[in-house]
């Protein structure tokens, strides 16, 4: 089965999340946080202690997936800016441009280019794959970012005339916690290495006609083409409101 995530952090803790859990907690780096000015060092070790606790019970709270499936990663922000054109092309690399400009550095365009060059790629062997008979499995939530990529993924699919099982797994937006408190989420790339597993009984298959109208709604935001899409919905698999595309 190939594994499809729409972040590089969801792509790293999935990657971590296919063996966590498995076998006894060897320990590790836990990292703590202390809060305030100058902590003493009996606060320090206490904090150390906190956090290498919750690192023990998260591995044994995991739930594994045990399974290294290859996994595509599509950072592609298609929630942002022009989608008209039907190849990642000039269009995905200006607004990819726009958002990195914040952050300037000589060597961008060519970082740029080079992450479009490895997304074609991928997307060419996902799709041949998949034409192959391989299952895939999508990973998304409602941020904008990664419906827009679940749309756009199952249009790419969709052009197949045959292809492997399509399953989906949509992160809820919030999660209760055993300390009687909720935990929201804003993304998969939010998601630790153990909790992947625990999502997999909201895994659903993607049957034909599922597929052909999360297509069809990509082709429609291609259509309307506005530079920002933010309030978006997916037939059955998603609670998200339909809206319009904002400026």
């Amino acid at each position: 089965m190939i594994e499809i995530v729409f972040s590089r952090s969801a792509y790293g803790s999935l990657k971590v999340g296919q063996s966590y859990g498995v076998g006894p907690y060897r320990g590790g780096a836990a990292v703590a946080f202390v809060e305030g000015g100058q902590p003493t060092q009996e606060e320090l070790h206490a904090a150390q202690m906190r956090a290498e606790e919750k690192a023990r019970r998260d591995w044994e709270n995991a739930v594994p997936l045990e399974q290294k499936n290859d996994i595509y990663y599509f950072d592609l922000a298609l929630s942002v800016g022009e989608i008209a054109e039907t190849e990642l092309g000039a269009q995905r690399w200006a607004a990819l441009k726009k958002l990195s400009s914040v952050w300037p550095r000589e060597d961008l365009e060519q970082e740029l280019e080079e992450e479009l060059q490895n997304a074609r790629r991928d997307l060419a062997s996902v799709l041949a794959r998949c034409a192959e008979g391989e299952d895939v499995r999508v990973w998304y939530s409602h941020n904008p970012d990664e419906m827009c990529g679940m749309y756009w993924m199952m249009a790419q699919l969709h052009t197949l005339k045959q292809r492997g099982a399509v399953y989906l797994v949509k992160l809820p937006a919030w999660d209760y916690q055993d300390n009687a408190t909720i935990r929201t989420y804003q993304g998969c790339g939010e998601l630790g290495p153990g909790e992947w597993g625990k999502l997999l009984s909201l895994q659903q298959k993607g049957k034909p006609a599922l597929v052909e109208a999360c297509a069809q709604r990509w082709r429609a935001l291609q259509k309307e083409n506005a530079p920002l899409r933010i309030y978006l919905y997916a037939p059955h698999i998603c609670t998200a409101q339909r809206g319009t595309s904002l400026t």
